[in-house]
């Protein structure tokens, strides 16, 4: 699958290449329906069970310190920034952008529950419900394996592969969520073999999400010829360039206001900085423009200057999270 890019330089070629579908079958499961149930639905629960010992399932479970998407536990709504989208972790405040979160939009619920889980949580609760000697990690003699992105490597072909939180990566909070999102789901797409029922089980709460849609379609161009317009309309790139400048342990009151003017003046160089925003226990910029070059070298100034002040600065060159 190109990346948008690589879509950048040249779309031509895979607008050429003849249309078919790219992977097999995917199957979305959508969450919200029959009630509470943990973190398996009952058809992802019936399909595991029916996985025969010969080329077995794959259940993917993100990697340790992954933040998983919240739901509702009354309406069983996907919890979201209501300001910036963003999927929303434990915690009363946005991590993208600071704003609080407040109650469920939809039912004013209080109560949020995590979708997704770590690879030990679901290798547990797959044991629990389907029995030890059926689930393993890659490479067990168990007919379904628990693992990440990483245990694919040198893995076999399976018959059923399964999302158990496809809501985490579709929601992240930085601007590249979807198209990574899209990339590990085909990657898991590939390792499915050949035959009538072998497919690819994605679990949602958002079962109309566009990512989906291209997944369901077999076809990954669409969709990232839509994302790379996206990207050139905010001036992202591959179409600009991006820096976020965090500083810490700084004063409050006329200090910040210091940074704030020494920051500003950035502008001078041609490119647009946003902020501050307060994040943690100090502040956040984002540096926008063409072409960045100038601005780092006057940041790698300003930064020097304010180390020796005692301020923890942190400079991103090409962030992802906004």
């Amino acid at each position: 699958m190109p990346s948008v890019d690589v879509l950048a330089l040249g779309p031509d070629f895979f607008f050429s290449r003849r249309r078919r579908r790219l992977w097999p079958h995917i199957e979305v499961v959508d969450r919200r329906e029959g009630g509470d149930h943990g973190l398996f639905h009952p058809r992802t629960l019936a399909a595991l069970r029916g996985v025969t010992s010969g080329s077995g399932a794959f259940v993917f479970a993100h990697r340790r310190g992954f933040a998983p998407a919240m739901r509702c536990g009354a309406c069983r709504t996907l919890r979201r920034c209501r300001s910036c989208g963003g999927r929303a972790e434990k915690g009363p405040a946005c991590q993208r952008c600071g704003r609080e979160l407040g109650v469920c939009r939809k039912c004013g619920g209080e109560y949020f529950e995590p979708l997704g889980a770590g690879v030990e949580r679901v290798r547990g609760e797959l044991r629990r419900r389907l029995g030890n000697s059926r689930v393993g990690m890659v490479g067990e003699a168990a007919p379904i394996a628990v693992g990440t992105e990483a245990s694919l490597v040198g893995a076999q072909k399976f018959q059923l592969v399964v999302v158990v939180d496809a809501d985490g990566l579709l929601h992240a909070p930085h601007y590249r969520a979807e198209e990574e999102a899209l990339r590990v789901m085909v990657r898991l797409a590939g390792h499915l073999s050949g035959g009538s029922g072998h497919r690819l089980m994605l679990q949602t709460s958002s079962p109309g999400h566009r990512v989906l849609s291209a997944l369901r379609k077999g076809e990954s161009v669409g969709f990232l010829q839509e994302e790379l317009d996206r990207r050139v309309e905010a001036g992202f790139p591959p179409q600009g360039q991006l820096m976020a400048v965090e500083a810490r342990g700084g004063a409050p009151g006329s200090a910040s206001d210091r940074l704030a003017i020494e920051m500003n003046g950035l502008s001078d160089r041609g490119v647009s900085v946003h902020g501050p925003a307060e994040f943690g226990s100090g502040l956040r910029w984002l540096v926008e423009g063409g072409d960045l070059w100038e601005a780092k070298k006057e940041m790698r100034v300003v930064a020097s200057r304010w180390r020796k002040r005692g301020l923890t600065v942190r400079i991103d060159a090409d962030p992802l999270d906004l």
